[in-house]
This record gives C-alpha cells, structure tokens and sequence, in this order.
C-alpha cells in the first residue's frame, strides 16, 4: 500500500515539460500546405524552426516530395495518432506534430465531406480565409473559395487521443473507452486548443457542446482543458448572424465553465 502512495503521489506532483507535449494543427488554405509538411518534417527529426522560415528553407524541403528520415512516418488525416521516434535534439521540442493541411474544423454537418473555405486574397499574409462567405475578407475577395476536408472538432478529438496511455504521465495523458469517445480510465491529462478559425468557431464550438467531448474529458479526475478562442463576430457583415453569434458566445461561457472547461477569450492581437 504504501508503494501505490507513493507511486500516485508522484503521478500527482507531476509537472509535464514541453517535450512531452504532442503538437497537432489544422490548416485549410492550400496555400501554407508545403511549408507546414516542411516544419512538420524538419522538428519530427530534430530540426529547428528557423531552419524553414522565409529563404533559408532547405533544398530537400522546397518541394512536396521531400525524403523523410527513417525514423519518421507520417500520419495520414484518418489515422492520427502518436509515434515513436529518435531526434537529433535532446530533448525534442515537442513529443510529436503533425499538421492536417488541406483540412477544416467544421460544424457536424461537414463532417467527413468537401467544405467550402473562402480564402483571403486581401490581407498581406493571407490569415483571414473563412468557412462563413459573409466574414468581410471573403466578401472583399468576391469570394473566391476552395473546397478542403471538413471534420468536426469531436471527430479531431477523438482520433487524437485515443493514442494515449492512461499511465504514461505525459502532458496529453488519457485512454479512451469501447465507444471511442475518451471514456477510458485515463486521467492526468492536459488537453490545450487554441481556436482562431475567422467565425467558424461558433459551430465548432456548438458541435464540441452537443457531442459533450471536451466536457467528459474536462470531468474526468485530474484532467484538464484549457481552450483559448478568438470570437469572430467583429468581421461578419450579416447582422443577423452576428447578432446569433453574440448568443452562442455566452452560452459557450456558461456551459464550458460549468463543466469544467478552462475558456479564455483571446483578444485580436494576441499574435
């Protein structure tokens, strides 16, 4: 008895270092697809960022057919789940990242099909496309769109962690039970999401409420969420869908925080 104390007392004072962290993105403009491949495959062998940022890009990286180290196998947007690996750096950045390029987070009703994303062609660095034609940079651009893979914040979820052990003290701890939904006895968790999706937050966000995912996983014993989300509704020109907007902002505060969900609201220049 008093080895399992001392065992859970270790488990309980754990504090997660950042190389234990596993680092998943989500990117619909086809635009950044190459060099998000790029950082994704220069960090996963122990590289660094500055190695892929403006024209210091590596010749083995500039195009999409780039050799990976043998060490390294990449996910697909069906199957995301942690790997292995060694790294040239000690101790890696980050445990494992994988980017979904060419790939949205989409209301229930997008949810495995080809959605419509409507690209910024306005701003300098191109960060404002949007799934909502009436977000202002859409509407400035005449809409020029792209369709891309639609998966719900649910459906990201549960491929994601389902890859975690229940006992394996890293950041992103948890297991998942028989129907796939993180019901496992996994705790000890730190699930971190950080939403900037141009006004697709709020059916993303009303998805993530229905299924309740984020909150089951915020309830579970030493579990914790943190979600940190830029609300949109200031860039919508429809007055009526912002005026929708403003509701569902509220009643995301109400119901995230009374389950245990950690909701901050980042302002616009948090970049």
């Amino acid at each position: 008895n008093n080895n399992n104390n001392n065992n859970n007392n270790n488990n309980n004072n754990h504090r997660p270092r950042p190389e234990e962290y596993c680092f998943y993105g989500v990117e619909g403009n086809p635009a950044f697809t190459r060099k998000l491949r790029g950082l994704e495959l220069v960090l996963m062998s122990g590289g660094s960022i500055s190695s892929i940022i403006g024209d210091n890009t590596p010749r083995e990286l500039r195009g999409t057919a780039a050799v990976l180290p043998n060490h390294y196998r990449p996910h697909s947007a069906s199957s995301a789940f942690p790997q292995g690996g060694s790294s040239t750096s000690t101790p890696r950045a980050l445990r494992h990242i994988h980017f979904f390029t060419e790939t949205v987070v989409a209301s229930s009703q997008d949810n495995g099909h080809p959605t419509n994303l409507y690209l910024d062609s306005v701003s300098e660095d191109h960060v404002g496309s949007s799934l909502l034609e009436s977000h202002k940079y859409a509407l400035m651009g005449g809409k020029k769109m792209v369709q891309v893979r639609g998966v719900t914040l649910t459906t990201l979820l549960n491929r994601v962690l389902r890859g975690f052990g229940a006992n394996d003290n890293g950041a992103a701890t948890t297991s998942t039970g028989r129907d796939g939904r993180g019901g496992g006895g996994g705790s000890g968790g730190h699930l971190i999401l950080k939403i900037d999706i141009e006004g697709g937050e709020y059916s993303v966000l009303k998805e993530a409420l229905e299924s309740k995912l984020l909150c089951e996983y915020a309830a579970r014993r030493g579990n914790r969420v943190d979600l940190a989300v830029e609300f949109h509704k200031w860039v919508i020109e429809d007055k009526k869908q912002k005026e929708e907007f403003a509701k569902l902002e509220r009643r995301f505060y109400r119901e995230l925080s009374t389950c245990g969900v950690h909701l901050t609201k980042m302002d616009i220049n948090w970049h």
